[in-house]
């Protein structure tokens, strides 16, 4: 059903995570390369990488957002037992789709959030390609394989999924609440009196949780409403997802544009900017893209929502992590 408040609160949360990941720490807020480089650090070298991993602190972020919604915000928790019933492969399917995430992320540099909330933004011409790429073969895989849900209104009848059903009295206090507190902490962080390294782990821990509370607001966690709006049109059809790129891509790219495309501007906590340093086109980009496009289409599950999944979603977010992992991997060496 579509929740445009929580649409847009969501989307303001993952401008300002992204945002700020970017002008304070300098760097590009991937959720696939974040998440497989923090575990790789983290099993390579543990010290080094908490003292230091940037992409570790993003995951510690996401953590505590999650944790924090579990304990004192569940109304923004998502009910990952809706979408059992379209599960295309039934205990499978967040395996399967595991794997085709992470080999076609690796391969094509990148899912929704380095590519479209990211890279869009950014004028990329690859992530142009890759996000019309992989959002075409979502589409067409949710609509062949049939994981596209069904909405119901509160008496358990069946509606269109772009009926409004959102309680504004319940939603308000907590949005406030959730985006006061995050401004406040964007703008306080960098400006601590203390050194430089330990704001930048603070920036990057925020940056996670601000990112992570986002998905959850928005509703790009939920795997239900991820694939209503993979849907296209109606009657499944949510548009709640639209939101983001209204209110969380478009931010982003005013922002790179004040910058001068980076050029009038430094990061507030580093020297220079970590920005991708390829731009052309490939079959490989393209390949990747659509692989991953295939498995976001089977289980409604892209890199940010399946880091929080793995540690919110019991079996099935661990069976999504376990299949993603190795097939990153593997996509690495081809």
């Amino acid at each position: 059903m579509f929740t445009p408040l929580k649409a847009v609160a969501g989307a303001i949360m993952l401008h300002m995570a992204t945002d700020n990941y970017l002008f304070t720490n300098g760097r590009i807020l991937g959720a696939s390369s974040i998440l497989f480089g923090g575990l790789q650090q983290l099993i390579t070298d543990p010290a080094q990488a908490i003292a230091s991993s940037n992409s570790l602190h993003v995951l510690f972020g996401m953590f505590l957002s999650g944790l924090s919604a579990f304990l004192f915000t569940p109304i923004f928790m998502p009910n990952y037992e809706a979408h059992l019933p379209w599960a295309p492969f039934g205990s499978w399917t967040n395996l399967i789709a595991g794997v085709l995430v992470g080999f076609g992320t690796k391969l094509g540099s990148g899912c929704t959030s380095g590519h479209m909330l990211c890279g869009i933004a950014r004028g990329s011409k690859r992530s142009f390609v890759a996000t019309a790429t992989f959002s075409i073969f979502a589409m067409l895989t949710a609509r062949v394989v049939g994981s596209l849900p069904t909405c119901f209104d509160a008496a358990g009848q069946e509606v269109a999924c772009h009926h409004i059903a959102e309680n504004y009295s319940a939603e308000i206090p907590y949005l406030a609440g959730l985006l006061g507190v995050i401004i406040v902490l964007r703008n306080v962080i960098p400006k601590l009196n203390l050194p430089a390294n330990t704001r930048a782990t603070l920036s990057s821990i925020f940056s996670g949780f601000a990112f992570g509370t986002g998905l959850l607001v928005s509703g790009l966690a939920s795997p239900q409403k991820t694939l209503g709006f993979l849907a296209g049109v109606p009657p499944k059809f949510d548009p709640s997802l639209a939101m983001v790129m209204l209110f969380g891509v478009l931010p982003n790219a005013i922002s790179v544009w004040k910058s001068g495309f980076f050029k009038n501007v430094t990061p507030l906590l580093t020297t220079e900017f970590s920005l991708p340093q390829i731009f052309d086109v490939t079959p490989r980009l393209i390949a990747g893209a659509a692989i991953f496009g295939i498995g976001w289409g089977i289980a409604g599950v892209c890199p940010g929502p399946g880091i929080l999944g793995s540690f919110l979603d019991g079996l099935k977010g661990f069976s999504w992590l376990a299949g993603f992992i190795p097939a990153y991997y593997l996509a690495g060496k081809v």
